[in-house]
Parts: structure tokens; C-alpha cells; sequence
């Protein structure tokens, strides 16, 4: 197998995407122009436009129908150049809300702890569809935890690009996350942060599944204990006293999670259409 050097870390397999842009034109029958341009895409797009890319916005972006951007992705996620994957979205800020899964786990009810808001779960109104390049065609930082710097990560991992946020909401967003840490398989980090009013969360972004930890000034515990679950934190909900709070995470998967605490102030409001202050 022949590998092309994207960047130091980024691989491309020509061998195996030649073979499923075959692949894709045999079982699709689309224009021969059409799967070179999707192609060259793959290629050479950043890694962000091949995380929950959206047949959409590829439609947009290359001048093609909306119908055919969509064959065209459903039929690569057959040929086995893409992957399919889906997610509850807040209706207000656009974070995923669900760990992914089947669809059969759906439940009616959702909760965002960042807005502090319960939406109802509607497939064709906050459930997303998104397509991933699949890592034996190209690898992308993504696909692994250790290559994600959740710093410039967490707002992709965390929100969907699908709708578009107000420069507020942006700027509000960006200094939510104020720390994150690498907790290997089996293993328990542990570190101290400074609490004040508001409400945190430990958040594992790629798994969309966070604990909220509430800052209560009528409540004198300042240690807590999370453990992280394949696709979940437990428990759900804690509290702590304001001041220096000592935050123990036990992994008890078999793969490295990254984790971030993020800080909800209680000033703050994540609706796009809150007026700016």
C-alpha cells in the first residue's frame, strides 16, 4: 500500500481511495467529473471540512444540487470513503446533547446543560447527520484522541457547523473552556481548579457527553470524583463549594479520553438571538 504525506500528521492511502472512487462510480452511476472532484476533496481538504461534513455545505461549496450532494455522500459512505454518524443538537446553541448511537435509543427529551434548557427530540428538526472520511482512506486528527488539541478542538468537537452563530455567541464560546487534560485508559487524573459562581461541566467532546458540576455557596464539599464511562460521565450532576476544588477522573475505558471543564458563567447566555450587552 502506498501511502501520500499530507502533513506530519495526516496520511492519505491513494490505494484505497482509488479503489473506492471505483467503487463509488460502479454502484452510483454519477458523473465521472463529479467522484474526480470528490476525490481531490478528500485529498486535500482541511481536516475540519472531513469531520461532520455536511453534503450541504459540500453542495455549496463545489456548485452542485443539494440532491446529488447527498447521493453522493450516502453512496461513498457505501464505498466505504466516508462514515455516517448522527447527533441530538441544542435547538438554541447547536452543541450535540447525545452520546451517538442507534436510532432505536432516542429518547422524546433532551437536556443541554450549557443553556439550561429540556428540547424535544425531533428527527428532522435537531437530529444531525453527518459524514466523517472513513481513517483507512485518509487520517484525519479526529479519529484519535491524542491528536486533538482540545484547545483549538472543543468548539468542533462540541457544536455543530451547521448553523451559524452570532459574532456574540462566538465570543462567548471561546472562553467557556478553561482547562483540559489527556486521562489515559485505566487510569485517574486529578487536578485543582478555582471554582467561582456559575456552572461547570466535564465534558468528553468526542463521546458529546459531559457531568455538570454546580458551584453552590451554601455547599461545603470541595472534592469530587467523576468517572468516565464508554460514552457517558457519571455521576450526572454534582456540587462544590466556591474556591479551589479538587476534581478526580477516574477512566475506566480501555482508550486515552480527552477532557475539558468548561465554565458557564452565570452571566453568560448562549441564544443567538439575545441581545448583545
Amino acid at each position: 500500500m502506498t501511502t501520500q504525506l499530507m502533513s506530519p500528521m495526516l496520511l492519505v492511502s491513494e490505494q484505497h481511495l482509488a479503489s473506492r472512487l471505483d467503487a463509488l462510480a460502479q454502484v452510483s452511476g454519477l458523473d465521472s467529473a463529479l467522484i474526480a472532484q470528490f476525490g481531490d476533496f478528500i485529498r486535500t481538504a482541511p481536516d475540519e471540512d472531513l469531520f461532520r461534513a455536511s453534503p450541504y455545505r459540500y453542495a455549496q461549496r463545489v456548485g452542485i444540487g443539494d440532491r446529488q450532494a447527498v447521493d453522493l455522500f450516502l453512496y461513498a459512505t457505501h464505498a466505504g470513503i466516508l462514515e455516517f454518524n448522527w447527533g441530538v443538537l441544542c435547538p438554541r446553541c447547536a452543541a450535540f446533547i447525545t452520546s451517538p448511537g442507534g436510532l432505536r435509543s432516542l429518547h422524546t427529551h433532551a437536556y443541554c446543560d450549557l443553556c439550561q434548557i429540556d428540547s424535544d427530540v425531533v428527527i428532522d428538526d435537531n437530529v444531525e447527520v453527518a459524514f466523517t472520511v472513513a481513517p483507512s482512506v485518509r487520517t484525519i486528527r479526529f479519529h484519535s484522541p491524542s491528536t486533538i488539541n482540545l484547545k483549538r478542538d472543543w468548539r468542533r468537537l462540541f457544536f455543530s457547523t451547521s448553523q451559524t452563530m452570532t459574532p456574540f455567541v462566538l465570543r462567548q464560546i471561546e472562553q467557556l473552556l478553561v482547562a483540559d487534560a489527556f486521562v489515559p485508559a485505566n487510569a485517574i487524573y486529578q487536578f485543582e481548579h478555582m471554582c467561582v459562581a456559575g456552572q461547570y461541566l466535564i465534558a468528553l467532546p468526542q463521546h458529546h457527553a459531559q457531568a455538570a458540576l454546580e458551584v453552590d455557596p451554601q455547599h461545603a464539599e470541595h472534592t469530587v470524583h467523576f468517572d468516565l464511562l464508554d460514552g457517558a460521565v457519571v455521576p450526572a450532576r454534582q456540587r462544590v463549594g466556591p474556591g479551589p476544588v479538587i476534581v478526580r477522573v477516574h477512566n475506566r475505558t480501555d482508550t486515552l479520553n480527552v477532557v475539558g471543564l468548561i465554565h458557564r458563567p452565570l452571566a453568560v447566555t448562549l441564544d443567538p438571538d439575545a441581545p448583545e450587552s
